[in-house]
């Protein structure tokens, strides 16, 4: 009765997070499904929003779901080390196994239960039979009891088949999201650790095609694995039932369907090398496409479009084609599972009429109801094994990946140190481009710590067809040998010259990142509010200002990579990123490049030396007037640590930096009286519409229409629309009349 109470509000957003009801319901709700209610009667008054919507309980969230796989994949990479081949299924199974076995179990069941109600039908019909025919003769008909208790039974062995069938359907449905959970997680955390050589094997194209249209292709098979593995026994079981109804005249059709079930195997065979041939050219095409995307501004600048849609179009040619004949041959196969039950049904009581059998009711109505249960397996079967394949052609390609070679792993940070970063005989290697058969490539010296040039490694290199992997990985790699820094903690230290420097602790690129979505919502990124960190991050970094002539305020939405917002607005966003997340290393990218020299020193003054006085921070610069204000300068020069100490040492020795220094004659007064307005003021109002109403919706929302479908739409979606504009026509016409 839950459907005709008053319509509910929209709930806002809820302060107590309300965990899905299934988890705390009881086995009668679980098995009738209950648990839902509320969600449906919501559903029912009004459309739902995403705040009707439930958290899932911890052991289901990606994150601890995921940890769970990757420890259970860990083993499965044991087996490298005894010569054995990991298994992705494997590791799955450990996982989520469960939800599937269940689903198999109770699909089991269910089909059992379906396959036998054909014979409590036989035994009402029978009973019928009997009671006319005692009516008709006067005399005792059977008992009453008789015919309730099989009517009963029969009610009740389809309602338990239904929900038997039901329960597995949904396990099928959880372990099929939960496994897409798993591997899209899977594959973003693998893609932040591919090694340099595997990015070659991986690019963002072929990630992208694996965690979207692989993934997918698991899941939607989930629901047809269990189908796939019952249809043979149960096609076995009911086809025993047939032999048992009509005798062995059924054994004609079963033979018709053995032949079938032959030819359908023989097809079935060719969409496994279909379905890689397609998912081969599928990558192709989305890396051309991401190219072609990233390279955009050259394209129109040359007036590429034409050859590089040209490209893409063949592409997408030869991937329709070879769809469209997938298609074709799962069209044959299901034709075929849906006609040859209607043909054995046929055959079998031909043969049986023939051979001298009574057809009578009873046994016309078994006999036919237990063919029409064999629909669907054999419509199940071929569709089922057609995704199956699919699905695992997508995991053994996500398997490939997840095998890949990784970055070499950081040790964890070790607190209580004297310092907070030590590098001890450090070797950092990198590759810079890929290397092509045929192509020369020249290879730039290693560099020790003693400043001394290292032999070349390679050089000039023409690599063959015969060149293995291991030296087109190196080919191109750059590096550094014997590197020995020790940074206290609680000082700023600062690194003069042309470096290729990152970390992985709290990092300020000298190019912003900046996300879709609020100001707030860029700087928290994902931390949960703090309202005095909050406010403590954007003064330091000079952003009250720019805050108040925004729109929205901190709400207003910022467009993707910051398109709303000037260079120093975004520069001091990405910094306010940094101060808010509250790291014990900050590593500065130059931050101060993009900003006015008055507002660069705001920002020195309150933020680098002051919000973030007690932690270690490493500065990246070039700004030689803030040298005098940092405790430890490391002094870059052609890739190597030419001097380093504190300023007053490296100005009393009289080497290249202080020479530096004397030539560059920083006039830090006149950068100091620079003006305000430059990156705070002006550049915002010059970015800000005329006339526009509400300039805080950055991204317009879509329209939409809910509620019941009209008529006059499903009409048109049927017939047409001259069909629909008819009858709409018909209907005003009698309202008129």
């Amino acid at each position: 009765m839950i459907f005709w109470k008053n319509k509910p509000s929209v709930p806002s957003r809820p302060n107590n997070i309300k965990i899905v009801p299934e988890v705390n319901a009881n086995i009668f709700s679980r098995i009738l499904f209950f648990w839902p209610g509320e969600l449906l009667s919501h559903g029912y008054n009004r459309p739902l929003q995403k705040e009707d919507l439930y958290f899932l309980d911890n052991p289901r969230l990606a994150k601890n779901i995921t940890d769970k796989f990757a420890n259970e994949w860990k083993k499965e990479i044991e087996k490298y080390k005894v010569g054995k081949k990991p298994s992705l299924l494997k590791a799955l199974d450990r996982t989520i196994g469960w939800h599937f076995w269940c689903s198999l179990f109770t699909r089991l069941i269910g089909s059992f239960l379906q396959s036998i109600s054909p014979l409590i039908m036989q035994a009402i019909v029978t009973f019928a039979m009997e009671s006319f025919d005692a009516s008709s003769n006067n005399v005792d008909s059977p008992s009453v009891s008789k015919g309730l208790i099989l009517s009963t039974f029969l009610f009740l062995n389809l309602a338990a088949a239904t929900l038997f069938i039901q329960w597995s359907h949904w396990e099928a449905v959880q372990s099929g999201i939960l496994a897409r959970t798993i591997l899209i997680t899977s594959i973003n955390r693998k893609s932040m650790v591919l090694s340099p050589s595997s990015r070659t094997l991986f690019t963002e194209g072929k990630i992208t095609n694996l965690m979207s249209t692989d993934t997918t292709r698991i899941d939607s098979a989930s629901i047809y694995v269990q189908t796939m593995i019952v249809s043979p026994f149960q096609l076995m079981l009911v086809l025993s039932l047939l032999v048992f109804v009509i005798g062995p005249t059924a054994l004609t059709g079963f033979g018709l369907l053995i032949i079938a079930g032959f030819l359908q195997g023989k097809i079935m065979s060719v969409l496994t090398k279909v379905r890689s041939k397609v998912a081969n050219i599928t990558d192709e095409r989305v890396k051309i496409t991401l190219e072609i995307l990233q390279g955009i501004r050259i394209i129109k600048y040359y007036a590429w479009e034409d050859s590089f849609l040209n490209n893409i179009h063949a592409l997408r040619e030869k991937e329709l084609g070879e769809i469209r004949a997938l298609m074709i041959v799962r069209a044959f196969v299901t034709g075929i599972a849906t006609v040859i039950p209607i043909f054995a049904n046929i055959l079998s009581f031909t043969v049986f009429v023939l051979t001298g059998g009574t057809l009578n009711p009873s046994i016309a109505f078994a006999s036919m109801a237990l063919i029409n249960i064999l629909r669907t397996p054999l419509k199940d079967l071929p569709q089922g094994i057609s995704l199956t394949t699919d699905a695992l052609v997508s995991i053994y390609r996500i398997q490939d990946m997840l095998l890949t070679e990784e970055t070499e792993y950081c040790p964890k940070i070790v607190f209580g140190s004297n310092y907070a970063i030590k590098v001890e005989n450090g070797k950092f290697l990198w590759a810079d481009t890929s290397v092509q058969d045929g192509d020369i490539v020249e290879q730039s010296p290693c560099e020790s710590a003693d400043n001394e040039l290292l032999e070349p490694l390679l050089t000039e290199i023409l690599i063959s067809k015969s060149c293995n992997y291991e030296q087109k990985c190196l080919s191109s790699a750059s590096c550094y040998n014997n590197i020995n820094l020790e940074i206290p903690r609680g000082i700023l230290v600062a690194v003069i010259g042309e470096i290729v420097f990152g970390g992985n602790i709290s990092y300020c690129p000298q190019t912003a990142w900046i996300q879709n979505g609020t100001l707030r919502e860029n700087i928290t990124f994902g931390l949960p509010f703090d309202q005095e960190k909050y406010q403590r991050a954007v003064r330091a970094c000079c952003l009250e200002s720019d805050i108040l002539v925004l729109p929205a305020g901190d709400l207003t939405e910022i467009g993707e990579n910051g398109i709303n917002l000037s260079g120093g607005q975004k520069q001091r966003v990405n910094l306010a990123r940094a101060v808010y997340f509250d790291s014990d290393i900050i590593l500065l990218d130059d931050p101060l490049s993009a900003v006015d020299a008055y507002v660069g020193r705001q920002i020195f003054t309150n933020c680098i030396l002051g919000v973030l006085a007690s932690k270690t921070r490493i500065l990246v610069t070039h700004q030689l007037q803030l040298l005098p204000k940092v405790d430890y300068i490391i002094y870059m020069e052609d890739g190597k640590i030419a001097e380093q100490g504190t300023y007053e040492q490296l100005m009393r020795s009289n080497r290249r930096f202080a020479k530096l220094t004397s030539h560059e004659k920083v006039n830090t007064k006149n950068k100091e009286m620079a003006s305000t307005r430059i990156d705070t003021f002006e550049e915002i109002m010059e970015k800000e519409p005329k006339g526009q109403t509400r300039p805080h919706e950055f991204m317009s929302k879509e329209e939409q229409l809910t509620g019941a479908i009209a008529n006059e739409l499903t009409l048109e979606t049927l017939f047409g629309s001259h069909i629909g504009q008819a009858t709409n026509l018909v209907f005003q016409q009698n309202s008129i009349s």
